[in-house]
């Protein structure tokens, strides 16, 4: 099970990632890729979508997709890091904003939102309620 760091290094050669990474490519193992590490990899390195059409195409690497009950459960656990975060507002984390924001665009929806700042510069329709 890879986090979002480990991504990163998987992406930046460390070696110990290649050596799992030729593991799965012989069959012997699966890199395990949940889509919240993969966005926040993303997020922080930028690469191209065809880069990435090919990293998770290759033999033993299984994304984990977040599904309506897995989001539950993670929220459960994100809850107490998020409750006290110096940063991190409730409600306003990146990743949410990003997915909302990728979904709006793909299905042509308005945002409701009581944070449209979130939205700002971003060519969607966004309600405040």
């Amino acid at each position: 099970m890879l986090d979002a760091s480990a991504v990163v290094e998987l992406l930046q050669g460390h070696p110990m990632m290649m050596t799992m990474l030729a593991d799965a490519l012989a069959g012997w193992i699966n890199m395990l890729l949940p889509a919240s590490a993969i966005a926040e990899a993303q997020a922080a390195v930028r690469l191209p979508a065809s880069t990435w059409d090919h990293i998770l195409r290759l033999h033993g690497t299984v994304v984990l997709d977040l599904t309506g009950r897995n989001a539950l459960e993670v929220g459960i656990f994100a809850s107490p890091r998020l409750e006290h975060h110096p940063v991190q507002p409730l409600l306003t984390g990146p990743l949410m904003a990003g997915h909302v924001l990728q979904e709006a665009v793909e299905t042509k929806a308005v945002i409701f939102t009581r944070i449209p700042e979130l939205y700002g510069g971003h060519d969607v329709a966004v309600r405040a309620i």
